[in-house]
């Protein structure tokens, strides 16, 4: 979905007068966080667009296929990209905005199955399920430790979930807030509540608002959302629009 704004007629005049300030946000499907479905855009698109309110700014958000997203935004086809994790070679095309949002991952499992753990050494004598597409550094710093851990890989995370209920894995790791998202869509009430997670963080991402350095008034536009972000945060809209998500619009853990 795309919103346009342009030039809008001033009420009793007859010459117009310049559109609000709009920045144009190129992002993909990942839900609770971005997508086109969900009220406000997501989580993540929720607190964006509050913060450039703050400062007077709106937004329009474009969806794509991720990579799209990033392509068309770093070419300045859009003025900028939701959301991505800092990394050098990111930061030769972008400018990137204070944390938008910090995600955690941690481990799920049955509540019928017993677990805990402190140490990677902890996890070895569990069945790990995992996702060929995804990375998990905790995974290969384990097999640099010469522990023994084990991860049976599948193509998608809704396959984890049937996997950890049918009993053929014990534990599986993901982001917490997209976690309730995907069991909210695939399972059933009953199936959900038989699933938990484990406290203790095992990764966590900082993810960012990326501006293109290719278009005009970069360095403006990060510095104003900046602003309209630490206003958030410091009003307390920032933790309001969290726990309306937590408590409203996500299944409780």
């Amino acid at each position: 979905m795309m919103h346009i704004w342009g030039l809008i007629m001033c009420a009793g005049l007859t010459l117009p007068c310049l559109a609000q300030e709009t920045v144009r946000i190129t992002v993909g499907e990942w839900p609770p966080y971005v997508s086109e479905d969900a009220p406000d855009y997501g989580l993540a698109s929720k607190i964006t667009t509050e913060a450039f309110d703050a400062v007077g700014i709106r937004t329009e958000y474009i969806f794509y296929p991720w990579k799209r997203a990033y392509v068309n935004a770093g070419n300045g086809d859009a003025d900028a990209t939701l959301l991505w994790v800092k990394t050098p070679e990111r930061e030769q095309e972008f400018i990137f905005s204070n944390v938008v949002i910090t995600g955690t991952a941690a481990f799920f499992h049955l509540k019928s199955v017993p677990f805990d753990w402190k140490t990677l050494d902890d996890l070895k004598r569990y069945r790990i399920g995992g996702l060929r597409s995804a990375v998990y550094p905790w995974f290969e710093e384990a097999k640099n430790e010469g522990i023994p851990l084990t991860m049976e890989l599948v193509n998608d995370e809704e396959a984890n979930f049937n996997k950890l209920l049918s009993g053929h894995i014990d534990i599986f790791s993901l982001d917490v807030f997209a976690a309730y998202s995907m069991m909210n869509k695939y399972l059933t009430p009953e199936e959900k509540a038989q699933i938990t997670y484990n406290p203790t963080v095992i990764e966590s991402w900082d993810y960012c608002l990326l501006v293109s350095k290719k278009i005009t008034g970069n360095l403006r536009i990060v510095s104003r959302f900046n602003e309209g972000l630490q206003t958030l945060r410091d009003t307390g809209r920032y933790d309001g629009i969290i726990a309306e998500y937590q408590n409203g619009k996500l299944a409780a853990p």
